[in-house]
């Protein structure tokens, strides 16, 4: 792929349109959102049959207006998402690692995990969350670096302060991918994407891909179809040919399991979910169904949204020893309940949990899982620890060696016990 700083530096600024919009003027006051395009002409139309009153004096759409009164004007998204983010700084703050399998993670003698690699190391396998013994096994001579997420946060903020010249409207996902609408800017949506990762090079020296698409499921997925350092756009008018080829993996909310489930019916594309009405997809997938039936045809509603909430709260320990019974893993509870209401307390949530579990992995990647569901507070939780007996059997039997303490939003309080294998 040709070098992006080169190629944008060769081309002046104005030639994208997008000066005004940089220097502070987004022009937003022309725009005129949720009018069609003959809804528009007929707006600026200088004639008096542009609109009519009736006898009560309302005035309403004339019948071109009217046919576009439910039109919703297309979106433009972008999904914007750093190449191996946390790797990409150590690479780039140690130019000796350049060129060399690089990945930041745990320590393999402390049971690490991979947050993160570059792509000299994928190439042996080797990907996030994988366990760091098993990734050295795949790549001897791979390079891990310890975390530093301060130094994260830090080029992270540089990042969303560039996203937000650009439209106020910008909804993060991590430290290094978000979601941003540009539907009220007047540039060209893929020149917009270009100028932000030119903009993201200039100021981090960092590489980052995009994908431009009228909503936030086809942005994700065209920012990861010419990773890295690129970026591709879905028009409106290409969804439907898009969506007849892609893998059904692709889709938000397939997983795996869904995806083996998926093949067992031999749907192995989108087009293939297609010829199942909404009502089969429901009959197969329950409530899930009619929202599988839009996905596959490239119909996503879901808003970009600033202020999301956040989904989840947690607390995380790996041990260098296993622990061994259900008492051990109690006595480890109320340190990471602590972690967790520490947090907790700090957001607008703290009266609105409803929701605990305990969930127990064991070094052979099983789990047991063990809830209850009640108005959450936090001196009724701290002697709680009886909920992790529906586990005791199996936990007699296996040995633990991790604990995940977590809280969702509002919503959700969880203990979860999880296991790397030595």
């Amino acid at each position: 792929m040709t070098n992006d700083k080169d190629r944008f530096n060769a081309v002046p600024p104005a030639a994208t349109g997008l000066s005004a919009l940089y220097h502070g003027d987004p022009g937003g006051s022309r725009l005129k959102s949720g009018l069609c395009p003959k809804a528009l002409r007929a707006e600026n139309a200088e004639t008096p049959t542009r609109r009519h009153a009736d006898n009560a004096g309302v005035v309403r759409p004339n019948a071109e207006q009217e046919s576009c009164y439910n039109y919703q004007m297309v979106r433009k998204i972008l999904h914007l998402d750093m190449d191996c983010f946390y790797a990409a700084i150590e690479v780039r703050d140690h130019p000796e690692l350049a060129g060399k399998a690089v990945a930041v993670g745990g320590a393999r003698d402390q049971r690490g995990v991979l947050t993160t690699c570059n792509y000299e190391a994928r190439k042996f396998g080797v990907h996030s969350a994988m366990p760091t013994f098993k990734a050295l096994q795949k790549c001897p001579q791979l390079i891990v670096m310890p975390t530093r997420f301060d130094v994260y946060r830090r080029e992270s903020s540089v990042i969303r302060q560039i996203l937000l010249k650009f439209s106020p409207r910008m909804e993060p996902l991590s430290l290094d991918e978000a979601f941003l609408d540009i539907s009220q800017h007047p540039g060209e949506a893929s020149a917009i994407a270009e100028i932000i990762r030119h903009l993201i090079f200039q100021k981090t020296s960092l590489t980052a891909s995009a994908g431009v698409a009228p909503n936030k499921m086809l942005a994700k997925i065209a920012s990861d179809w010419n990773k890295p350092n690129g970026q591709f756009e879905i028009k409106e008018d290409q969804i439907d040919a898009f969506m007849v080829e892609l893998p059904v993996r692709r889709l938000w909310g397939i997983g795996p399991k869904s995806a083996e489930r998926l093949a067992k019916l031999g749907v192995h594309t989108c087009g293939d979910l297609q010829r199942y009405s909404r009502f089969q997809l429901f009959e197969e997938f329950g409530k899930f169904g009619p929202e599988l039936y839009d996905l596959c045809r490239g119909i996503d509603t879901r808003p970009v949204e600033p202020d999301r909430i956040r989904k989840s709260l947690s607390s995380e320990r790996t041990f260098s020893q296993d622990l061994t019974s259900p008492a051990q893993c109690e006595a480890k509870l109320p340190e990471l309940f602590e972690d967790v209401m520490t947090d907790l307390r700090q957001s607008e949530y703290v009266d609105r949990v409803r929701t605990v579990f305990v969930k127990i992995r064991f070094a052979d990647f099983m789990f047991v899982c063990s809830g209850s569901a009640f108005g959450f507070r936090s001196r009724r939780w701290s002697r709680s620890n009886s909920w992790i007996c529906p586990g005791h059997k199996t936990a007699n039997r296996r040995q633990c060696t991790r604990i995940n303490d977590s809280t969702r939003n509002g919503f959700f309080y969880s203990c979860e016990f999880a296991a790397c294998p030595p």
